[in-house]
């Protein structure tokens, strides 16, 4: 903040990029912060960084008056590391919205009251519900790379023969690295508690990171420790027990829960509930933190697996990406999945709480015994993909008890009577993820009964008040506790739980970072309109098939295939301001034009170096616009199949990946690779760079 005062210029020292922005330090992350602190000799290697910046700054379109502090897609790119900004509302001339607008419904629509919902749907639900979709379609991907495994390991090999054959070997599967990468902490021989606490701290306040060498090694150190603990680790002691929740890659809350409860230690008892990673920028950091106090407390740190400690739902959800910004090497990611299997599955405090990621079995008959007798070793996912309960006819085949013991542990939620009475009684599939199973309060009481307990507590789903309590009868509760606040641009407070000695249920703390800003609401439009443009093709058919041949449905039928469509568990009818118009809803007697609805949603992407836009869905867009749907799992699929590691794909590889793709989709969804590859190669060079397939998706709607 010195080096940048409130709002200036900066430069960057021996380079021809000015940054031509106002930038307010408070709003940057910590490694942008500080560039303008830079020594000169140090100027050439954060150049890229610069330039990407520069180039933001340029292109960004903002509403008069307000400053270019943020991109027209609200983030910094550098390398393949993305730092998500507060992204304010702007119009975007006569094109529809790049951000929605901050204005009300009466100001979108004046004089159209039907517009305007009589009943108002929380911000928070909005979002919670377009969370649940896109953590429901990233599962999709990361079954899709757990399918795709057996490709992995020979696409590797491939890598290796031809960095072989090149006489030099290939860094990206291997520890050894250059420039930038080489950079960040390097900790002494002896870590002890004040040499944790500081390298937390300059995380938190420096934005420093910790050295290749320095992570590798306490990996290293750890997995012989965790790989000792059984699956059920148990606490005997009578002593203050502290619970975290879902921690994401926010090393921020991570100070804030020491802070809150005191720093781990020979005298307290410290549960870290699983999902370290992903989604935050900071997961290399949480994982140093909890490890290095785990080899210096052994007995009194506990970390149970979660869902997201998985290597294919790190590809899915980000931490693939974060650790090849940081050290651009696959080796690390390997080691660190090779560590997760390592994790204890869950803690029992005697007497008092059972402590796991999620839930529990469902398997008929299950114990604690069989929990315990779950080879973790032998699993690196944690959910078994369609492909893994099919045999070669296609035919379902029962999936191996420990894995169905380890999916229902890491990835189940509980559901209250007033949400599905029936459910009091036994469980169903968790639809909402795709994954696990949802439950009841019965099946929470007969299993403490079996385990001598009161109390469970699990994580896994983000709350808006941090914590929850599930009421389950004869004196029995479930807790989720959750411990990243501002999840994913949200508004969420964070929370923990510390259960004091005796018999009493836990207190919780509740705490966030910072508070949030009005954005949310803007961030909610623009990703409701994004998704109903990206899904023009499904929808148009649903509608449809409802409206009979007609052009106009009424409106509780357009809510409800908006729900059955988009997978969203969302009253869309309560907010049909955000996304209908007087031209595609006139009147409530008119009902809703969905041909108008859909037309008024358009898609442009920038294709191939010179940015050509391209509509979707009209013209050489034709083929892009079936695609939007299914974007994320291709370019995870290219990634993998890329063999020499250059980022660039040819014909072949693209028709490769399509057609694993096409056999998870149905015939109606799948891609035509011909016609994709046409509109991506416009130069008819015959391949593709990867990252501009990535990028083009950052969409204009």
């Amino acid at each position: 903040d010195k080096a940048l005062g409130p709002s200036c210029e900066v430069k960057a020292a021996e380079t021809s990029w000015p940054i031509q922005a106002h930038i307010t330090p408070s709003t940057l992350p910590p490694r942008i912060r500080n560039l303008a602190s830079l020594r000169p000799a140090m100027a050439a290697r954060i150049a890229p960084a610069v330039r990407s910046l520069s180039a933001l700054a340029r292109n960004a379109t903002c509403a008069p008056g307000m400053p270019a502090r943020v991109a027209s897609r609200g983030m910094w790119r550098m390398g393949r590391g993305i730092w998500n900004l507060p992204q304010r509302p702007h119009r975007r001339g006569k094109g529809g919205w790049r951000a929605m607008s901050a204005a009300s419904e009466e100001e979108l629509h004046p004089g159209h009251p039907h517009l305007n919902s009589s009943v108002e749907s929380s911000t928070f639900e909005v979002f919670q519900a377009l969370y649940e979709r896109e953590y429901a379609e990233r599962l999709k991907v990361a079954n899709l790379m757990n399918s795709l495994a057996d490709v992995a390991e020979k696409k590797k090999e491939q890598r290796a023969e031809l960095a072989s054959r090149s006489g030099h070997g290939d860094l990206q599967d291997s520890f050894v690295t250059k420039g930038i990468f080489a950079m960040g902490m390097q900790l002494p021989d002896v870590i002890d508690h004040d040499g944790v606490v500081d390298m937390l701290k300059r995380m938190v306040r420096d934005g420093e990171r910790i050295h290749l060498d320095s992570f590798k090694r306490i990996i290293d150190e750890a997995m012989p420790v965790l790989a000792a603990e059984p699956n059920i680790q148990l606490i005997e002691n009578d002593r203050r027990v502290v619970v975290i929740g879902d921690l994401h890659g926010s090393i921020a809350d991570l100070l804030l829960c020491f802070e809150a409860a005191g720093y781990p230690g020979d005298d307290v008892d410290y549960v870290f509930n699983g999902d370290f990673v992903d989604r935050g920028e900071h997961g290399v950091e949480v994982l140093s933190v909890l490890l290095a106090f785990k080899l210096l407390y052994p007995d009194t740190v506990k970390l149970n697996r979660g869902n997201h400690e998985d290597m294919n739902v790190g590809r899915a959800y980000g931490f693939f990406d974060e650790v090849m910004t940081k050290y651009g090497t696959r080796a690390i990611y390997d080691l660190v999945g090779e560590m997760y299997t390592t994790i204890p599955l869950c803690t029992i405090i005697r007497n008092k709480a059972f402590i796991v990621h999620a839930g529990i079995p469902s398997l008929p008959g299950a114990t604690i015994f069989h929990v315990g007798a779950i080879g973790r070793r032998g699993l690196k996912g944690t959910v078994a993909s369609q492909w893994d309960v099919k045999d070669p006819e296609g035919k379902m085949k029962p999936r191996p008890s420990s894995l169905r013991m380890l999916e229902d542990l890491l990835w189940s939620d509980p559901v209250a009577p007033d949400e599905g009475a029936f459910l009091d009684d036994f469980s169903e599939p968790n639809v909402k993820r795709g994954a696990g199973i949802v439950y009841g309060p019965k099946m929470i009481r007969e299993w403490l009964h079996k385990l001598g307990c009161k109390y469970m507590v699990r994580s896994h789903q983000c709350v808006e008040t941090g914590a929850e309590t599930l009421d389950c009868g004869q004196g029995m509760a479930c807790y989720t506790v959750f411990s990243a606040s501002n999840y994913q641009g949200g508004s969420n407070e964070a929370a923990l739980l510390v259960f004091q000695p005796g018999d009493g249920p836990p207190q919780i703390l509740r705490q966030r970072v910072s508070n949030p800003g009005p954005e949310l609401a803007q961030r909610n439009r623009a990703a409701l309109v994004n998704l109903v443009a990206a899904n023009k093709k499904r929808l148009r058919r649903g509608f449809a098939a409802a409206a009979g041949g007609g052009a106009h449905i009424p409106l509780n039928v357009w809510g409800d295939v908006m729900r059955q469509e988009l997978g969203m568990d969302l009253d869309f009818c309560k907010i049909r301001g955000e996304l209908l118009t007087p031209v595609s809803f006139p009147s409530v007697e008119a009902g809703v034009d969905y041909n108008a609805f859909l037309d008024s949603h358009k898609v442009e992407v920038a294709v191939g170096k010179g940015k050509e836009q391209v509509v979707c869905g009209q013209g050489r867009g034709d083929s892009l616009q079936a695609f939007l749907p299914h974007r994320n799992m291709l370019g995870a699929v290219f990634r993998m199949i890329d063999v020499n590691g250059d980022g660039m794909l040819s014909r072949e590889e693209v028709e490769s990946g399509v057609e694993m793709l096409n056999q998870s989709l149905p015939e109606a969804d799948r891609i035509d690779a011909d016609a994709l590859f046409a509109v991506m190669d416009s130069k008819g060079k015959g391949q593709i760079s990867i990252d501009e397939f990535t990028e083009i998706w950052n969409i204009s709607v």
